[in-house]
């Protein structure tokens, strides 16, 4: 079952979902200015609880565990059961806003993948005394059929009984040698002692769990496991549980299968029980992948707005920028290699914008947006400092830089790795305009003469000289 989230359901809600959680902040925030008033709890509480409701109702399991989380914290703290200090309440509003930055990284389709809400919830949770387990916030599809390639032997009771007995010792034997050495014959007889006791499980549900369990241990080849203090303490519940196999008082244990995925997941062993549970279970999509957060990292509210911000900067620094193109001649031969003067005035105008609101774009997350920010500030120091000597192209390279920033600024939620590259060979033509270096090096860079984004700007500063020429025969 792919991973893919349908926000039909969430887009109903979302507008509920938003009001509440920004009442909770601002409950937050006022208690967090007056600690003996705990009726700003209260509220809080309350709107984190619809907000947990109309979450539950669209399917959203880990936003939902988050905000029970955040529930109790805030109840604790308004019983005294905890005490209020500046850090937890900044922690609070912390994962408030991200939380409201999830969502709406889901409503421009990004993964349901909780996991990515472990950092804010993380110190919530300890505050109470608690430990949060990245597994908490793991909510793979486990109502999946056992697949058929797994054998099943049946065995009277008798047999059974004294055959689990065997697999039971034989597991506490290998965990016990792995505990002490980490040695890889170790997990072997792990392996094979909990796909044993899952090949004498005639119902699905017991199969699947044991087969999972068998795929877990495989998951302590990989070393970044096995170094889990949470893997050690599943292996110890999982001998556990096969005592209460054996003695005939296992249940259904969802939560310690969703342990077990969790692990399976996160290893990168290459072992075929291992690369089976990942395919049934689609458990690739249910974790975090760093090249996920080129597109769909979880950005806070309050980054985002100053996205908005920092966007019409750079609107307004490109109204500049189109002062200075407008001053230039555009009919001039051999334009691509002739030199030609820049109006000194309207470039220091330029530098000034972006100099004041270089700390409000240092308060960004993405850092090839920063850079880029940054390579058209030194461009700009270049040709402001260069007694007013530049190109034609290299006007055009600007343009282009800024149509670009503007870009990555409206999307800033949505970049990609392509739209990453995209940035990157910009801010190293821009940094090659700034060094000194020949438009005719910079444009070995080029796939084309002129790619879809420069051609834009080509396009636009063309539709704006006609606007001129007509007003002019207007007039």
């Amino acid at each position: 079952m792919s991973n893919d989230f349908d926000i039909g359901p969430l887009t109903w809600v979302k507008e509920e979902i938003d009001k509440s959680l920004h009442t909770v902040l601002e409950n937050l925030n006022k208690y967090s200015e007056n600690i003996s008033d705990t009726a700003f709890l209260r509220y809080a509480q309350t709107h984190v609880y619809q907000a947990s409701g109309a979450l539950d109702m669209v399917g959203l399991e880990g936003c939902k565990f988050f905000c029970s989380e955040l529930e109790k914290c805030i109840s604790k703290l308004e019983q005294n059961e905890i005490t209020s200090t500046p850090e937890l309440n900044a922690s609070l509003m912390h994962a408030v806003n991200t939380l409201l930055a999830y969502l709406e990284s889901l409503m421009k389709g990004a993964h349901d993948v909780p996991l990515r809400l472990f950092d804010a919830l993380a110190p919530i949770v300890l505050a109470q005394g608690g430990m949060l387990e990245k597994s908490d916030l793991f909510f793979p599809d486990t109502s999946h059929a056992a697949p058929k390639d797994i054998p099943t032997v049946e065995l009277d009771e008798a047999a059974y009984i004294k055959f689990l007995a065997e697999q039971r010792q034989g597991y506490q034997k290998s965990l016990l040698s792995w505990l002490k050495a980490k040695e890889a014959y170790a997990v072997d007889g792990m392996v094979t002692a909990l796909a044993n006791v899952s090949e004498v499980q005639t119902r699905s549900a017991p199969k699947m769990m044991w087969w999972s369990a068998s795929a877990f241990a495989q998951s302590l080849h990989d070393p970044d496991v096995a170094e889990l203090a949470g893997a050690k303490r599943l292996c110890r519940k999982i001998d556990q549980e096969l005592k209460l196999l054996l003695d005939g008082t296992s249940k259904a244990n969802p939560q310690m299968l969703k342990d077990i995925l969790y692990y399976v997941a996160e290893s990168q062993a290459d072992y075929p029980i291992i690369n089976k549970a990942k395919q049934v279970y689609d458990l690739h999509s249910h974790i975090d992948h760093a090249i996920d957060h080129l597109g769909h990292g979880v950005i806070e509210a309050s980054e985002i707005a100053v996205t908005v911000q920092l966007a019409e900067v750079v609107a307004s620094f490109g109204d500049v920028w189109n002062e200075v193109s407008n001053k230039i001649d555009f009919h001039m031969e051999n334009r691509e290699h002739t030199t030609i003067s820049v109006d000194h005035s309207l470039m220091v105008r330029c530098h000034d914008i972006l100099d004041e609101h270089q700390p409000l774009c240092q308060q960004l997350s993405q850092v090839v947006v920063i850079d880029l920010y940054q390579a058209l500030a030194q461009v700009i120091d270049f040709l402001k400092d260069g007694a007013g000597q530049t190109t034609h192209p290299i006007l055009i390279e600007v343009a282009a830089g800024i149509h670009l920033l503007e870009t990555a600024l409206q999307e800033y939620t949505d970049l990609d790795a392509t739209k990453i590259q995209k940035l990157l060979s910009e801010i190293q033509r821009l940094e090659l305009i700034a060094s000194g270096a020949a438009y005719t090096q910079l444009a070995h860079d080029r796939t084309n003469d002129l790619d879809a984004d420069t051609m834009k700007v080509v396009i636009s500063q063309i539709q704006e000289s006609l606007q001129i020429v007509e007003q002019v025969l207007d007039g």
